[in-house]
């Protein structure tokens, strides 16, 4: 071996005996694999665990949904009538939730573990609003429930007819409407996506 060739490989040698000395260091305190994930995931990890640990959050992430209406059959009332068409501003007109076609005899089903925010009449509309412990809200209407403002719901639990006033339709539909804070989702994107059908799609097929 050449004198070049040494003169070459130890520095090499020992610049990697440095790496591995002090790179250790920057896992103190904190747990190694931390700093495998990326700048999303290490963000939205500590978000995580801000909010009552990774492992509590990733739970209520996976946790099912169950669609808030049911037919008297057993099934979803999962054809919509009307779809959802949320403005970007929530001053602008638009429609902030779903029409699904009901039959006699429908009932009200919790979607997951959550609390009653609203049992009665708004506006003169029979309304049922849950607040779920992932942090969305969903509404029901029009609904006539025994359940009382401040209760506790589990899911799949019935809590109420699809019956009473509404400004959407009479007697044909319920309306499902869904929020994270002030902003509304489509309820087919976050409840129970795969059992829904659009009228206009199978009018077409």
């Amino acid at each position: 071996m050449s004198l070049w060739t040494l003169l070459v490989r130890i520095p090499l040698t020992l610049l990697m005996i440095l790496v591995m000395l002090i790179t250790p260091a920057r896992w103190q305190g904190s747990s190694p694999s931390r700093w495998m994930l990326s700048p999303f995931e290490r963000q939205t990890s500590e978000h995580a665990a801000s909010q009552g640990g990774v492992k509590r959050a990733s739970e209520r992430s996976c946790e099912r949904l169950y669609w808030p209406v049911r037919l008297s059959s057993g099934k979803d009332a999962s054809e919509v009538l009307s779809p959802a068409v949320i403005p970007k501003e929530n001053w602008k007109k638009g429609h902030r939730g779903i029409d699904v076609a009901i039959d006699e005899g429908s009932q009200i089903i919790a979607p997951g573990k959550a609390m009653v925010v609203m049992s009665g009449k708004v506006g003169g509309k029979d309304v049922l609003s849950l607040a779920l412990d992932n942090g969305l809200t969903v509404s029901v209407e029009p609904a006539i429930s025994s359940v009382k403002k401040g209760a506790t719901v589990h899911a799949g639990e019935t809590i109420g007819k699809v019956e009473g006033n509404s400004d959407h339709c009479e007697n044909t539909c319920a309306h499902i409407g869904v929020r994270r804070g002030n902003t509304y989702l489509n309820p087919t994107a976050v409840l129970n996506p795969m059992r829904v059908v659009l009228l206009e799609s199978r009018i077409s097929s």
